[in-house]
């Protein structure tokens, strides 16, 4: 393997690219194309083949390098936990619609960990990809100290967080995010809300528009962007994104259903 890429590619692919091996090396004969395989922590502990394509027979130009562009088609390039994905290339001979591998190259999963043989790629997400992530971002900072800190106001019925400088992932997260709460000694019952009133339910929400920025702390600087929360729970809201020079209203269930109530 020589490399895979770590950057804003169109389509959001990754580029891999090896070389063949030496030239007049006996292990360039015969080799009818190669698999590029994927190891991805969002998905599972194995290796998965992402693509697969055939060579033309003459070989003699080895040390010949190959490149091969691959996408999230398939799901196996998912971003989430884990921005990072590891990439290997195996040769085959195909014989009667029957493939035969090259060996399982030598290789301990370890973060970040490459070799020879293996080496880790990263590549740009959508907006709705960015929406998911920066929601578990919050979700596992709240009421978290090494992430965030809260304080109660207006009687026990508004909550305040302020975030900390380390996210639980691999992006930073700055600015205040407000709550409601129907009762006091209760979690929020909505987010970039607080109570009208000093009387809890009876008084009900009203909107305190929340702002929160989150940094790529990488070192890629890919993963940065920022969310509006306004009157927020499991079952409505809006999770307003801006990500990559978009903004769009990403609030789903699954997002809302992600904050602690």
């Amino acid at each position: 393997m020589k490399s895979a890429s770590r950057d804003e590619r169109p389509g959001n692919t990754e580029l891999i690219t090896w070389f063949s091996a030496k030239v007049g090396d006996i292990n360039n004969r015969m080799i009818d194309g190669y698999a590029i395989e994927v190891y991805n922590n969002n998905i599972g502990d194995s290796w998965n083949e992402i693509a697969k394509f055939e060579i033309g027979s003459d070989l003699d130009k080895a040390h010949y390098e190959f490149a091969k562009e691959v996408d999230n088609a398939s799901g196996l390039l998912k971003v989430l936990r884990d921005y990072k994905h590891y990439f290997r290339v195996r040769a085959f001979t195909k014989q009667d619609g029957k493939y035969c591998y090259s060996p399982e190259p030598d290789y301990t999963w370890s973060d970040g960990g490459e070799n020879d043989y293996v080496k880790w790629g990263a590549r740009q997400i959508t907006i709705d990809e960015f929406a998911l992530i920066s929601a578990i971002s919050i979700s596992e900072s709240l009421y978290n100290d090494t992430y965030s800190s809260v304080k109660e106001s207006n009687i026990g019925y508004d909550r305040t967080f302020t975030f900390k400088t380390t996210g639980p992932l691999y992006q930073n997260i700055s600015g205040t995010l407000y709550g409601y709460c129907e009762a006091t000694g209760q979690k929020p019952k909505k987010y970039g809300a607080v109570c009208d009133g000093i009387w809890g339910a009876l008084s009900g929400p009203k909107t305190e528009t929340s702002t929160l920025t989150f940094t790529d702390n990488t070192g890629l600087s890919i993963y940065s962007g920022t969310v509006v929360i306004e009157n927020l729970d499991k079952s409505s809201g809006t999770y307003t994104v801006t990500y990559n020079d978009q903004t769009k209203e990403c609030y789903t269930t699954e997002i809302g259903g992600l904050f602690k109530y």
